[in-house]
């Protein structure tokens, strides 16, 4: 092990803290991950570098700050430095100096700061220290470092992995793919502040875009009364659609998917559809496109193969012509949370420059599981948070569908509120956009008279008419909008939907 005992050269680190690559001392753990590397001293680091950046830190605080964003817990290969830097982070943090002389009561007594001399290497650093101006180039270097260790450890055990008994090749793969996604995501760099004058420019270039294109810039759902009535959908946006069986959540989510692939300049979507597999959402797409011809072909009957010969003919057809959309799916096995999170990283690497992905749909948010959680409330609360994670790091709206609880069959009419999301209130308070999908006509239905009254009948069948494959997409939250009604027309059972020419007011449906 390579451990600093001055600030001019290193010497072998002997006694009990020796280091690993996650920075900890000894423990159990700890021990296991020494057995698994054959030299752990030639894992990237640079003793040097960590010295030069505390120094910075203890001789000027205002260091952190200007570097802050760079920095994650175990960012320091040497732990006598990472507990040094947590003990100056918390000082500062709580608004307190975090010097040599401050440090050296919190300190005094950490063994392994015992074995380099004690409170007197605090002063050794603050004196050798390098300008503040270039410390932020030191805490990129750090970065990169433990971005380096990651990958090795990684590596290493995905290579103990191949060499076991019985070796698991896609949960080894999915293990690797897992650490370099959050490599990558973690080596995108997003400033903490902008200044006013920046912030201004960027907000008339959009207006000046939306203007010129008469709706806001967001990516369009494909459905125009949505679209004015969201502005679209924007990149780190998570949008909940929730609704209860049978209220066309699911194709709703599913022909926004589709529109966004088909457009003009079509964009990538992923969609891990946790429900079905591949196939069934195909099928689902070539019903849509089919009936986007005026080809009213039910999605029941291409599942059951219930088809004529000239209708074969217009799958063929439509299959081959769809075969170019951007779309990768996402089978039923992707469920637990880790493998959600690396398939999407993966989509995100499938798709072209030109193209890129655009959209991410997840169908359905109560489906994803959790290795180590199993109450379905933690589940959600952990699954809400980390897609509204993944969105901002993919830089791409996230549409998730949710169901709603029982509730609301109790009322009369069965409209949805915030409060019915099903599982979490974590779900409200993550999402950027919640939309609700009703349509009346699946409980007028249900409501047919019996009996010989004709009046009854006739009104019933007046109320059908007027409610017949009408979708309401109720807006019940969005952060950059007012909440409304938009209407939309919907064949289920086509699974196409399409504009609708009404749109309600505001103060007709309460959430």
């Amino acid at each position: 092990m390579e451990r600093a005992g001055n600030l001019d050269k290193t010497r072998p680190f002997r006694g009990t803290y020796a280091i690993n690559a996650l920075g900890f001392f000894n423990c159990p753990l700890r021990q296991q991950q020494e057995k698994k590397m054959t030299d752990e001293s030639k894992l990237p680091h640079n003793i040097e570098a960590e010295q030069q950046f505390l120094g910075a830190i203890l001789t000027n605080n205002e260091t952190y700050n200007r570097c802050v964003d760079l920095m994650a817990p175990d960012t320091f290969y040497d732990p006598v430095h990472q507990a040094i830097y947590d003990a100056a982070s918390a000082a500062i943090e709580a608004g307190r100096l975090a010097s040599p002389i401050t440090l050296k009561l919190v300190l005094e007594t950490h063994p392994g700061l015992k074995e380099l001399g004690g409170p007197a290497y605090l002063a050794r650093l603050a004196g050798a220290a390098i300008s503040s101006f270039a410390a932020r180039d030191y805490a990129e270097m750090l970065k990169t470092y433990r971005a380096l260790r990651e990958i090795a450890v990684a590596s290493v055990s995905a290579s103990e992995a191949v060499n076991s008994v019985n070796p698991n090749v896609y949960q080894i793969a999915s293990t690797l793919e897992d650490a370099a996604g959050r490599v990558v995501g973690n080596s995108t760099n997003h400033p903490l502040l902008v200044s006013h004058l920046k912030a201004t420019i960027m907000t008339v270039e959009r207006i000046a875009d939306a203007y010129q294109a008469g709706i806001s810039r967001g990516m369009s759902t494909g459905l125009k009364d949505l679209d004015k009535a969201t502005g679209g959908m924007f990149p780190g946006d998570l949008i909940i659609i929730a609704g209860r069986p049978s209220m066309g959540k699911t194709t709703l989510a599913h022909n926004i998917a589709i529109n966004v692939a088909s457009q003009k300049e079509p964009k990538g979507v992923f969609m891990p559809s946790l429900e079905m597999g591949a196939v069934g959402l195909t099928e689902r797409t070539l019903s849509t496109l089919l009936r986007r011809e005026n080809i009213k072909l039910p999605y029941s009957n291409i599942r059951k193969g219930n088809i004529e010969e000239e209708e074969f003919r217009q799958i063929a057809r439509v299959a081959q012509g769809s075969e170019a959309l951007p779309i990768q799916y996402g089978e039923r096995y992707v469920r637990p949370l880790p493998l959600l999170r690396a398939a999407a990283r993966r989509a995100k690497q499938q798709f072209s420059d030109n193209i890129g992905l655009g959209l991410m749909v997840v169908d359905y948010l109560q489906q994803v599981t959790h290795p180590k959680m199993f109450k379905e409330f933690e589940v959600v609360s952990e699954t809400i948070k980390e897609l509204k994670s993944l969105a901002m790091e993919l830089e791409v709206p996230i549409i998730a569908v949710s169901q709603l609880s029982r509730e609301v069959e109790a009322r009369t009419p069965p409209h949805p509120r915030l409060s019915d999301l099903r599982s979490s209130g974590q779900i409200e308070q993550e999402a950027d956009v919640v939309l609700f999908t009703y349509r009346d006509e699946y409980y007028l239905e249900r409501q047919k008279p019996q009996g010989n009254d004709e009046t009854k009948m006739a009104e019933w069948r007046l109320n059908m008419d007027r409610c017949r494959d009408v979708m309401d997409i109720f807006i019940a939250k969005q952060r950059s909008g007012a909440i409304s009604t938009v209407q939309a027309r919907s064949e289920l059972k086509h699974n196409w939907i399409t504009d609708a020419p009404k749109v309600i007011e505001q103060d007709e449906i309460t959430f």
